[in-house]
């Protein structure tokens, strides 16, 4: 009987934890597979909007290096958040302050300079829109360099020492990146299909001492790649 009740208290452990890394994986998952969508949609190439992805918003998982799509940078200093609730409710108490610097979701869109986009925050934060508009951008400044990696650097800023910068990171993580996962095509579905959070989520009471939240209640550094220039300008 002992050693049934440890089999099942080691079964349930191994449960819960695969249950965590599945729900990470979920979360990455959302940013891969609205980068394939976006990619057949505006023409460019999945391994460039991939090592953007990872470029902006790139943290190591048990599964690997990926995308994160509830990611704030509120002028420099950037964050990984748990959820979407607990990003969409920091960006928006950063914009109750009046802060217009702060870059949103998986390709960490500027909303002072692309807000006109997008409907609200939420729709701002949300993987398929955001990486859309991101597609899009970079379509626009391919057409423009001729250049993937030169549209890379504009992406992030047209001042040339920091184009010059980032354009050395995107290539860096562009010529390292993994074959896609198995599975992110058929993932695409998920994404086309109605989400499973509302676009126009209530808005949330939070107070200024929580903002750096995550899980746990602890926080978790993003990058450090100050001086920051408004991304995709």
């Amino acid at each position: 009987m002992r050693q049934l009740i440890c089999s099942m208290v080691l079964a349930l452990g191994l449960c819960t934890a695969a249950g965590a890394r599945a729900q990470t994986g979920t979360a990455a998952d959302y940013c891969l597979a609205a980068t394939v969508a976006a990619s057949a949609k505006w023409g460019v190439p999945q391994d460039v909007m991939r090592a953007i992805a990872l470029s902006e918003t790139g943290r190591t998982l048990d599964s690997g290096f990926h995308p994160w799509p509830w990611a704030l940078n509120p002028g420099g200093a950037g964050t990984w958040y748990g959820s979407r609730q607990e990003a969409l409710d920091a960006a928006r108490a950063h914009r109750a302050t009046g802060r217009t610097n702060l870059d949103l979701g998986c390709f960490q869109i500027n909303y002072r300079w692309h807000h006109h986009a997008f409907r609200d925050l939420a729709e701002m934060l949300d993987p398929t829109a955001n990486a859309d508009y991101a597609a899009r951008f970079l379509s626009e400044l391919y057409a423009e360099f001729g250049d993937w990696g030169r549209a890379a650097a504009a992406y992030h800023s047209r001042t040339p020492e920091h184009a010059a910068r980032y354009r050395t990171r995107f290539e860096r993580i562009l010529a390292r990146l993994d074959p896609m996962p198995e599975g992110t095509q058929a993932e695409v579905a998920l994404v086309r299909s109605p989400r499973p959070w509302p676009l126009a989520a209530p808005t949330g009471q939070q107070s200024a001492g929580s903002l750096a939240r995550i899980g746990s209640g602890t926080s978790v550094t993003l990058w450090s790649d100050a001086p920051r220039q408004a991304i995709l300008w």
